[in-house]
C-alpha cells in the first residue's frame, strides 16, 4: 500500500514525478537535493503552501490552476494564473 504525504493530489503527483526522475536520473543536482529533503518537502520548485509569490493566488485552484492532466509527468516551474517563474 502506498504511504500519501501530501493531501492534495497534484503535490503528491509533484512529489512522484520528483521521486521517478530522481531515479532516472540520480546524479542531476536537482533531483539530488529535492531528494535530500523529507518526502513533505519535495516540492521542487513550487510553494510549500502552494500560493505564489507574486499574484497569492493558489496554484492548483480556480480556472487555470494546475491539475493532474495538466503536471503529467512534469514539475511545476511556474504559475499558471500569472506566469511568473518559481525558478528564476
Amino acid at each position: 500500500m502506498e504511504n500519501r504525504v501530501f493531501e492534495n493530489e497534484v503535490y503528491e503527483q509533484q512529489r512522484k514525478n520528483i521521486e521517478r526522475l530522481a531515479a532516472e536520473d540520480p546524479d542531476d543536482w536537482f533531483y539530488k537535493s529535492e531528494m535530500s529533503r523529507a518526502p513533505s518537502r519535495r516540492t521542487g520548485f513550487a510553494p510549500q503552501d502552494r500560493r505564489c509569490w507574486n499574484c497569492k493566488k493558489e496554484i492548483t485552484a480556480g480556472e487555470n490552476g494546475i491539475t493532474l492532466e495538466k503536471l503529467g509527468d512534469y514539475i511545476i516551474t511556474g504559475c499558471p494564473h500569472c506566469h511568473k517563474s518559481f525558478c528564476d
